[in-house]
């Protein structure tokens, strides 16, 4: 139990492996990837996802994928609760002001997807995805609380990746990476909880948002590449596991 505890992330009330607010709190989603690199989270032969990209009327439209991941409610739970949100066991259950566990709450408690506990609850396989409170404190997963590992645990339950934005739709979960277009380099999450001007309309927390316009992300990211934006986002259509 000692050795778990030690591995547990601890409950900062932060974005933990969001940059929105602080670039200092990427030394979480840096230190996971140099401990477990990731070639190997994706099974050595899983092809990561390209960015989304806008799409026009000559790309044609996606066809929906199927989920069993309940995206309407997943839309409504975020919608309703981000300023303000209870976690799993009570009102004082979530990790506070963090992106990836309020998309995580989202899913579970919105969207119904069920948690995955690996037996020895570890918390860095991506396989697995949970936030559990025990006898000795609470537990979580990476996968629940980093967004680079919630984009790799979606990857890895072969979840959709929409090829274009504008084919959003409530309840997916979009990231992004604000300097690169590297999805192993993923800084934050939020959830898709509307559409304008074909374009997706994103909740989140750090910082607390409702409805906010991917043209808003693409325009003021945290940090400026050789003094321009150079955002890039993925969209995933979440499947259960």
């Amino acid at each position: 139990m000692q050795h778990l505890r030690r591995m547990a992330l601890r409950d900062t009330g932060q974005c933990a492996g969001c940059e929105w607010r602080d670039r200092g709190l990427r030394w979480r989603s840096g230190w996971r990837s140099r401990k477990r690199p990731f070639d190997r989270q994706l099974g050595g032969t899983q092809r990561w996802p390209r960015a989304a990209a806008p799409g026009d009327q000559r790309s044609g439209r996606e066809t929906s994928p199927r989920t069993k991941v309940d995206l309407a409610g997943a839309a409504s739970w975020a919608l309703n609760n981000v300023f303000g949100s209870p976690g799993l066991f009570g009102p004082n259950d979530g990790l506070g002001d963090d992106c990836t566990d309020f998309v995580s709450r989202a899913l579970a408690i919105g969207g119904g997807d069920p948690e995955t506990v690996l037996n020895g609850r570890s918390t860095n396989n991506d396989h697995y995805w949970y936030f559990s409170t025990f006898r000795y404190g609470r537990w979580w997963s990476h996968s629940w609380s980093v967004a680079e590992d919630l984009a790799v645990h979606l990857n890895l339950l072969h979840s959709t990746w929409l090829q274009y934005w504008r084919d959003a739709r409530p309840g997916d979960v979009i990231f992004v990476d604000w300097t690169s277009a590297s999805f192993a380099h993923i800084d934050h999450v939020g959830i898709v909880t509307g559409l304008k001007d074909g374009g997706p309309l994103i909740t989140q927390h750090t910082p607390s948002q409702r409805g906010v316009t991917l043209h808003y992300w693409q325009t003021h990211p945290p940090t400026l590449v050789n003094g321009r934006p150079n955002v890039h986002v993925w969209i995933a259509v979440p499947n259960s596991d």
